[in-house]
């Protein structure tokens, strides 16, 4: 298991203020600490889009959808006789992080769809949960026919996955900083608002008893091998504090054949944007097109 360093100066007003009294609550009222552990981490903050994003969000076609109970939105650029191209956001992300990724598959005559995932930018909702971007993923199959190709950014990539095992035909996909070490995650939630190991094992069984999986088999690192991919392509840099490039690593083993490109200095999110990384992205999937 490798440890994460979470960042915490830079971290927003109300993860502060979690980080600063749960451990008050968790040593007082222990069964309600865990309670509000379990409901926190399917809880997204969500951030203003900086001004980068705007011009290719308001040059998209919008709909929204109910999934999940929630008013979700949905993007689409470019002729939906051309091959498409699925872009999923990661955890407390929007659509609109793919902005530089959008811009240039339009212009090689692709069409691209993304959406605000339930809880996310533009969406309705305060909690969600993989399945629910599943549904979201299934929903753009349904309206709009064969994803050729589906890139996930962080949590956005277990969720494609798991939309692959609801039956969603998706060939060939990539992950970009994707967690796939289920202890990892959880052990770095409770990095993230300042918890002990109990509320991270009182996660584990109340998911268990809730969904009647464990949370492991809902990592990436498991779910891959319950689907039929012909190609996985995976993007990580080497000092990304929220995801460690050990959970690509770990995919590697899971599906030996494959390709990487790994980045340094990037980060988390950077990664999305660097020009290097959108380009190579692009010639990754042009060998899919046909």
């Amino acid at each position: 298991m490798t440890k994460q360093n979470v960042q915490t100066v830079s971290s927003p007003l109300p993860m502060r203020i979690i980080r600063k009294m749960f451990p008050l609550l968790e040593k007082s009222f222990p069964k309600a600490a865990h309670k509000l552990g379990y409901k926190l981490f399917f809880t997204p903050l969500r951030f203003k889009a900086p001004s980068r994003e705007l011009p290719t969000i308001e040059k998209a076609d919008k709909f929204n959808a109910e999934i999940a109970g929630n008013s979700t939105r949905f993007y689409s650029w470019g002729d939906k006789a051309n091959p498409l191209v699925l872009l999923v956001h990661g955890w407390m992300g929007r659509a609109g992080q793919f902005y530089k990724v959008v811009d240039k598959l339009v212009e090689r005559q692709y069409f691209v769809v993304a959406f605000d995932g339930p809880a996310h930018g533009a969406s309705s909702g305060k909690r969600t949960s993989v399945p629910d971007f599943a549904e979201a993923i299934a929903h753009v199959e349904e309206k709009f026919g064969k994803i050729k190709f589906a890139t996930g950014h962080s949590f956005g990539g277990i969720t494609i996955l798991h939309a692959i095992k609801k039956g969603v035909k998706i060939d060939d996909i990539a992950f970009i900083a994707t967690p796939t070490i289920a202890d990892d995650i959880v052990e770095q939630f409770q990095q993230r608002i300042n918890a002990s190991p109990a509320t991270g094992e009182y996660f584990k069984q109340k998911v268990l008893k809730k969904y009647g999986v464990t949370f492991k088999s809902i990592s990436a690192s498991e779910a891959i091998k319950e689907v039929e991919l012909n190609s996985l392509y995976l993007v990580h840099d080497d000092q990304d504090k929220d995801v460690n490039i050990s959970h690509a690593r770990l995919m590697v083993e899971r599906f030996p054949k494959a390709a990487t490109h790994f980045t340094s200095g990037l980060g988390h999110t950077r990664i999305l944007r660097d020009e290097d990384v959108v380009d190579k992205l692009i010639s990754r999937i042009d060998q899919f097109r046909d």
